[in-house]
């Protein structure tokens, strides 16, 4: 008898001991936890960039893994004025970000995993995953230039444009050089060259013709104008009596066609007689601007 007490105790005593093993934590839903950083490629040093938060407390810290390898804690607390609004009740919600730099050149060449496990004040606990790849020169599987060591020419931008939709927004010269130091490529110099550029002027397109080719089908034809991206086709109703009507955009062709073809609706009831004609118009989309518009042309459908 004195055995068996003895052993029961053991067991007890043992159960309680800090850092036997124990039942798996439960993952809990309720702890949020984003990953923003790494996308899915990165290289050269970036950052491990996220948030979490907890619903139930308060979180205590963030630790990071890749590929089954623990990197530590990562420095939490991080002001977010977008997740506080998203997130509305959370604890943490006004200061969820954690962030750390890393060389992701210390990365093999590929795919890589990497988890954020966040712990929070209440014993909760939660984990999320992504896959990431990185990139690294290299002429075979196991011979890999590092980055650390390259040597690359300066690269030129000219004439970029940062809001292409504002025509008169300035224009910049860019060169890009090779940092050895966050081995990516970073600004050397930026020159502007065109403040407040005037808008580009494009030729507007000739509007050839538009005739009715049967069941109901109008063939817009149209020839000239300056280079552009696109064509813009707009159509309005020319009411036998009283004002034409609004103008409406029916189609885009791409810079290749100088031919649309569209299906204007059938007019019925008290407007059979008065929506018998339909008038084309047409004009260039250029990558900052738009042409004027070309003259228009009416077609009339009646019977066709």
């Amino acid at each position: 008898m004195k055995t068996k007490r003895t052993l029961v105790a053991f067991a007890l005593c043992c159960a309680l001991v800090p850092g036997m093993a124990t039942a798996a934590p439960v993952l809990d839903p309720s702890i949020v936890i984003v990953i923003e950083s790494p996308g899915d490629d990165i290289s050269g040093i970036g950052l491990v960039q996220g948030f979490a938060l907890s619903k139930q407390g308060s979180i205590d810290y963030v630790t990071w893994a890749v590929d089954g390898a623990d990197k530590g804690t990562l420095p939490y607390g991080g002001s977010r004025g977008d997740v506080e609004a998203a997130y509305p009740g959370y604890a943490d919600s006004a200061s969820p970000g954690f962030a750390a730099a890393w060389n992701y050149n210390h990365f093999w060449h590929g795919e890589h995993e990497i988890v954020v496990k966040a712990y929070d004040d209440k014993g909760g606990y939660n984990e999320v995953s992504k896959t990431f790849r990185t990139h690294r020169f290299g002429d075979g599987a196991d011979k890999f230039l590092r980055a650390s060591d390259l040597e690359l020419p300066v690269i030129p931008i000219r004439g970029l444009q940062l809001h292409p939709a504002n025509p008169k927004g300035n224009r910049y010269d860019v060169d890009l050089v090779w940092s050895k130091a966050s081995q990516q490529f970073v600004i050397q110099s930026i020159d502007v060259v065109c403040g407040g550029c005037p808008k580009i002027a494009y030729t507007p397109p000739t509007l050839d013709s538009v005739a009715g080719r049967g069941g109901g089908r109008v063939e817009v034809i149209w020839s000239g104008g300056s280079a552009v991206m696109a064509y813009e086709i707009e159509r309005r109703a020319a009411w036998a009596v009283g004002e034409p009507g609004p103008w409406e955009t029916v189609g885009i062709a791409s810079s290749l066609e100088t031919y649309f073809s569209d299906y204007p609706p059938a007019p019925s009831g008290p407007l059979l007689a008065a929506a018998d004609a339909w008038e084309y118009r047409i004009r260039g989309l250029g990558p900052s601007a738009k042409s004027d518009y070309s003259a228009s042309k009416t077609v009339l459908m009646l019977g066709l």
